[in-house]
């Protein structure tokens, strides 16, 4: 089916996603994602057993995949750049996953404000 099939009413905001079906990408999808997020990556980072990532990752979306490639990128420049000694590619890997799922339960969490209160905006540094 094509988009420009269907009438403009329903590809609006709000109504499109009760015609879509969306799923978690199961162990091989989520094994090529990876794999494209990895191209291009310096060596060290690049040589990850997909495999075993793709498996340590299941209930994640493809933009989980994407942050914890990010995230593991970060944490392995960090210790570059202060000199720390480099930890096995699958640890910071093995973090990024651990950071990821702890955000996500914490974005899952309602938070509500009494009325005249302000939200809390900003990041909290996480010390290492």
């Amino acid at each position: 089916m094509k988009p420009s099939s269907l009438p403009a009413a329903i590809l609006r905001s709000g109504r499109i996603e009760v015609w879509l079906e969306t799923r978690l990408p199961d162990e091989g999808a989520r094994s090529e994602i990876l794999r494209t997020r990895l191209v291009g990556l310096p060596e060290p980072l690049a040589s990850v057993n997909i495999a075993s990532l793709a498996q340590s990752t299941r209930g994640l979306t493809g933009a989980d995949l994407k942050a914890v490639v990010e995230r593991a990128k970060l944490l392995f420049a960090y210790d570059m750049s202060a000199g720390c000694a480099a930890k096995d590619v699958a640890e910071y890997f093995r973090d990024a996953v651990e950071t990821i799922r702890k955000h996500r339960r914490s974005y899952g969490k309602k938070k509500r404000f009494e009325f005249g209160e302000s939200a809390p905006v900003g990041f909290l540094c996480e010390s290492r």
